[in-house]
């Protein structure tokens, strides 16, 4: 198990050959938790939404824009309030 926290302990690190670390990078937690860090979200909180939303979405047959708003609802939940989470915003939007 690793922590993703990039510790410097050795307990904490996994060598992988090249193939391995291809599938190790491709797993959805660690995807997920690397994206978070791009967005400079490192709470486990957020992590945990983030993994609830993808499961959520990944269950969905066909990709609607109901279902990319549930999405957003679920990832925003400890973000935004409630009339801001899960639907399209009608003020403008800053990004950066």
């Amino acid at each position: 198990w690793i922590s993703g926290k990039y510790k410097r302990e050795r307990e904490d690190w996994k060598r992988l050959c090249k193939k391995c670390h291809y599938h190790y990078d491709r797993d959805a937690s660690y995807f997920l938790r690397e994206s978070n860090k791009i967005e400079n979200v490192w709470d486990d909180q957020s992590f945990a939404q983030a993994i609830q939303a993808w499961k959520y979405l990944n269950n969905q047959k066909t990709l609607t824009v109901r279902n990319l708003l549930k999405t957003h609802d679920i990832l925003m939940k400890y973000h935004l309030f409630p009339p801001e989470r899960g639907a399209f915003r009608t003020v403008p939007v800053l990004i950066g």
